[in-house]
């Protein structure tokens, strides 16, 4: 028996059946409805459409080239108009927020012990959210910030050139959780980060927010050349668990359209990592 790539790809993925059942959920919605234009040739296989999006997002391959005959009888043109209306109308970030409620149903996330960090992707065509790549010779790269729980799942996430600091994203990742802790207020969260996020007025955000952070002293803070302050035994056993972020991102540069970044929107950029997101949580399940 021969089988196409469609099966061969679908058979490879983990509950991927329910990735495409949040999806059918999603269209059902009135906000993700689209509007055909007058003349508009109609695709009735959205499935397919979503599955070679997957299939960009899991192998790298440029639009052009995609299989699209493989999945859905269109053109690879059409794909990319679908996943850039997708894109504006926030089906695929409803993708990652709907795998977080499929999730919690089976998994409590774990708010207690979060950590937050970032990951340089050089932008291979430039674009927007790009700045000099110190690691890279000043080349053209792009910052993924991101806020996960301590199972490894991703709780927020912001998209920024590679030469903005860390620390100026945590209030926002911080602020744009996808998902709240409902006894957020009665049990303070520890907060894993490292030194790069070493400043008082982090620590004060942190605290008035009800998280206590853990963050290793940066010798640079010290203008007075006083001897740096380290972590207590204590936080040290909390501070092992931030190598679990590091995991996440190695997770998520399994998918070769995290390896480098060829989308020139920043939009679409994210959009391809609300995928990875959802692929890392339903892999979970």
């Amino acid at each position: 028996m021969v089988m196409n790539l469609k099966s061969i790809f679908i058979k490879s993925f983990k509950n991927i059946e329910i990735i495409l059942a949040i999806f059918r959920t999603l269209l059902a919605q009135e906000k993700y409805k689209i509007v055909q234009k007058r003349g508009q040739k109609r695709i009735q296989d959205l499935d397919g459409i979503l599955l070679a999006i997957l299939y960009k997002v899991k192998t790298g391959v440029q639009w052009r080239l995609l299989p699209v005959s493989q999945f859905v009888n269109c053109s690879y043109i059409t794909i990319y108009n679908y996943f850039d209306i997708w894109v504006k109308n926030g089906l695929l970030k409803g993708l990652w927020e709907y795998s977080l409620k499929v999730y919690r149903k089976i998994h409590p996330i774990k708010f207690y012990r979060q950590s937050i960090d970032s990951t340089k992707i050089k932008a291979i065509k430039g674009g927007s959210h790009i700045g000099a790549n110190s690691t890279d010779r000043g080349r053209n790269g792009s910052k993924l910030h991101t806020l996960i729980d301590q199972n490894g799942i991703p709780l927020s996430v912001s998209l920024t050139g590679a030469n903005i600091s860390d620390s100026s994203q945590i209030q926002y990742l911080i602020e744009n959780m996808i998902v709240r802790n409902n006894v957020h207020n009665k049990r303070r969260s520890i907060l894993l980060a490292d030194a790069g996020y070493d400043s008082e007025n982090i620590r004060s955000f942190l605290l008035r927010n009800n998280y206590y952070p853990i963050i290793p002293y940066n010798k640079r803070n010290d203008k007075n050349n006083k001897r740096t302050k380290k972590l207590t035994k204590k936080e040290k056993k909390h501070y092992k668990y931030r190598i679990k972020i590091e995991n996440s991102y190695a997770h998520l540069k399994n998918n070769r359209s995290h390896a480098f970044r060829y989308e020139v929107k920043g939009e679409n950029f994210l959009g391809l990592t609300y995928i990875a997101f959802t692929f890392m949580i339903i892999a979970k399940l």
